[in-house]
């Protein structure tokens, strides 16, 4: 399935798109599914992230719906403005996310590093890198394979950063990365409470940046929010585990060959009714301790398995 996705994004002429492989998660299929060993048989979630123009998306969207029958697509609206909007209502925060490949450098160290880093440096709350196992860069199809370098395989950093630093970063990204995808998302108010069930589908994600300041914290804390999340109820959930990463006062962290237990960053995302995801967003803030960083997006749903309908 996911090759023919991957085909159809290529067709469409979309630069920008990679696919993650996720750690553990459930949703339509039944069952839990665990990277529990690292084999060739295991039924691993798996998500696609493309990026382009709205109206090439909602039709490569249609196209999607076609090919995965009872599976998830949903959109996300980026900005398109960054002009100053000190009057506008909600967050103060963006979702800032850089496409960038294996192979890509910044001062001789790898750009998906480099890229937290700066981030860091920069007052972003959270940031995590992610290997892609297929996708697009610049328009040509990079699968990952065995016995390869894999060096021109995409991959994808994302942030939690402040709107109003958005210009400068985008600026200083586009100068240490020439020619990286860069794309901005506004993030909602992080308490759901007065959350209305707005937009074409009234469906809302929410995502759970994981730390590792503790040894395996971060894997520990996803698994155990992800079966909360499946016991009271949730459509379905994802859990990433990210290569390099930080959230909140921690330094970026990523694994090492020296290490006795791994300290990877990790990324949760969920997406249901806004009223639903109301029901456990308590739960996930406990779960995510204290200081956590958790954000909410409008996502429009093209497509969605038959008990979320």
């Amino acid at each position: 399935m996911a090759e023919q996705l991957l085909d159809a994004t290529a067709a469409s002429g979309i630069r920008s798109a990679v696919l993650l492989r996720g750690r553990e998660g459930f949703g339509a299929s039944p069952g839990f599914q665990v990277d529990g060993r690292l084999t060739l048989s295991e039924n691993l979630p798996m998500a696609l992230f493309v990026s382009g123009p709205e109206s090439r998306m909602l039709a490569l969207g249609g196209q999607f719906r076609l090919l995965l029958g009872e599976g998830l697509v949903a959109m996300e609206t980026s900005r398109q403005s960054h002009e100053s909007d000190q009057n506008e209502p909600g967050s103060r925060l963006s979702r800032l996310s850089i496409w960038t490949s294996r192979q890509a450098r910044i001062d001789g160290q790898p750009a998906h590093v480099g890229l937290v880093k700066f981030l860091r440096e920069h007052g972003a709350e959270a940031a995590i890198s992610m290997l892609g196992v297929d996708g697009l860069s610049a328009g040509a199809r990079e699968r990952a394979r065995f016995f390869s370098s894999n060096r021109r395989v995409p991959m994808m950093v994302t942030a939690v950063v402040h709107r109003e630093a958005i210009p400068a970063l985008r600026a200083n990204i586009h100068e240490l990365l020439p020619g990286a995808a860069l794309e901005e998302l506004d993030l909602c108010q992080p308490n759901i409470e007065p959350v209305a069930e707005t937009g074409p589908s009234g469906m809302w994600k929410i995502s759970i940046y994981g730390g590792g300041s503790a040894a395996g914290s971060g894997i520990h804390q996803q698994r155990e929010i992800l079966g909360v999340l499946r016991r009271m109820g949730a459509a379905g959930a994802t859990g990433y585990s990210g290569v390099y990463g930080f959230q909140g006062d921690e330094l970026p962290h990523g694994d090492s060959f020296l290490a006795i237990r791994r300290r990877l960053p990790t990324l949760t995302e969920v997406i249901d009714t806004a009223a639903n995801c109301r029901r456990w967003h308590e739960e996930i803030d406990r779960l995510s301790g204290s200081p956590a960083v958790v954000t909410i997006s409008q996502v429009r749903v093209i497509n969605r398995p038959a008990d979320q309908a």
